[in-house]
C-alpha cells in the first residue's frame, strides 16, 4: 500500500481533518510528529506541502479540486521520478525539511518513519478507517495505531507478455514456473530477452524473490518477515525461493544487460512493446509515463 503522510504543524484542528480527508482520494495519508521530536514544519501558515510519485496522476486532480475550494490554504504539490523519491524523502526527513504530506509505501517502509517519530497518528477525527477492509489496513496500522489509508486501490503484479513474441516463439503463456522456466528457454533459443527486468532499480528484481517466497512457504513465513522476525529467514522456503529465482537467472530469463536497465526511464516497458523482450512482471499502473 501506498501514503502520504503529514509533517509539521497543521494548524487548527479543522484544517487537519480537511487535509486528510482530501489526501485519502489520492493515496494514504498520516499525519507527522509536531513538536521537537517530529520534523520541522515546511508549510507556511495559509498552505502545505505534498511530495508524490510522478505517476500520481489522480492526486493532481485531487490536489487541484481541493485547492480550488480553499483558495486560502493550498496545498504545493511536487512530483517526483520513483528512485530519486526514495532518496529526496530520507535527506529531508533527515533534515527536518520534510513535506507536510507525503506519498508512501504501506509496511516496513512506512514503519521506519513511525519507529523514529516523524509520522502522526491519524484519529478517527481525522479520518473514517470504515471505509477500508482490516486486512488493508494493516499495512499502515503499527502497535494498533493508524498512520496511513489506502488511496489508489491495491493493484496485483502480474505477468506482462507480448502476445506476437510469444507467438512468433512457439510459446503458450506460461500457467506454472515449470512453464515459464521452459518458456524462458525457448525463448533466449530465439533470440529474445525472456521478461524484461529493470535490475538497476534494485526493487523490481525483489518483486521475483517476494512472489516467489509467498508461492513456496506461503503467507505465515512471509508474514513473519515482513513483521521483522529474524529468524523467519532461515526457514527452507526462503532457500527454496532463491534458488528459484537463480534458476532463471542462470537460464537467461533475464538478459545479459538488466543491471543496467532503470525503471525511471521506462526501459524495461519499453523491451517489452517493442518486441525485444517477452515479458515482464509489474504492478498495473506502476509503468512510467
Amino acid at each position: 500500500m501506498r501514503g502520504i503522510p503529514v509533517t509539521g504543524h497543521l494548524g487548527s484542528p479543522r484544517i487537519r481533518r480537511v487535509v486528510a480527508a482530501a489526501v485519502t482520494l489520492a493515496a494514504a495519508a498520516s499525519l507527522a510528529a509536531c513538536g521537537s521530536s517530529g520534523p520541522s514544519t515546511t508549510s507556511s501558515a495559509k498552505g502545505l506541502t505534498m511530495w508524490a510519485l510522478n505517476d500520481r496522476t489522480i492526486l493532481k486532480q485531487s490536489v487541484d479540486a481541493y485547492n480550488k475550494d480553499h483558495p486560502d490554504g493550498k496545498i504545493t504539490l511536487r512530483l517526483f521520478a520513483n528512485d530519486d523519491y526514495k532518496q529526496k524523502l530520507r535527506v529531508a526527513f533527515g533534515a527536518n525539511q520534510a513535506p507536510d504530506l507525503f506519498f508512501n509505501w504501506g509496511g516496513g517502509a512506512l514503519n521506519d518513519y513511525v519507529e523514529a517519530g516523524k509520522v502522526d497518528v491519524l484519529n478517527a477525527s481525522d479520518v473514517n478507517t470504515d471505509r477500508y477492509t482490516d486486512s488493508v489496513m494493516q499495512s499502515a496500522t503499527f502497535d494498533g495505531k493508524v498512520y496511513g489509508v489506502p488511496v489508489n486501490g491495491l493493484a496485483p503484479v502480474v505477468l506482462y507478455y507480448n502476445k506476437k513474441v510469444l507467438s512468433d516463439a512457439g510459446v503458450q503463456p506460461p500457467k506454472t514456473y515449470d512453464d515459464l522456466l521452459a518458456a524462458v528457454k525457448k525463448l533466449k533459443g530465439k533470440g529474445v530477452t525472456p521478461l524484461s527486468l529493470a535490475a538497476n532499480s534494485k526493487w523490481p528484481t525483489l518483486m521475483y524473490l517476494e512472489y516467489l517466497l509467498d508461492r513456496t512457504g506461503g503467507s505465515r513465513v512471509f508474514s513473519n518477515i515482513a513483521a521483522g522476525d529474524a529468524a523467519a529467514w532461515k526457514d527452507p522456503s526462503v532457500t527454496k525461493a532463491n534458488q528459484k529465482l537463480q534458476d532463471l537467472a542462470r537460464a537467461g530469463a533475464f538478459g545479459d544487460n538488466a543491471s543496467s536497465v532503470s525503471y525511471d526511464q521506462g526501459a524495461s516497458t519499453a523491451l517489452l512493446y517493442t518486441g525485444k523482450a517477452a515479458m515482464e512482471v509489474m504492478a498495473p499502473g506502476s509503468t512510467p509515463t
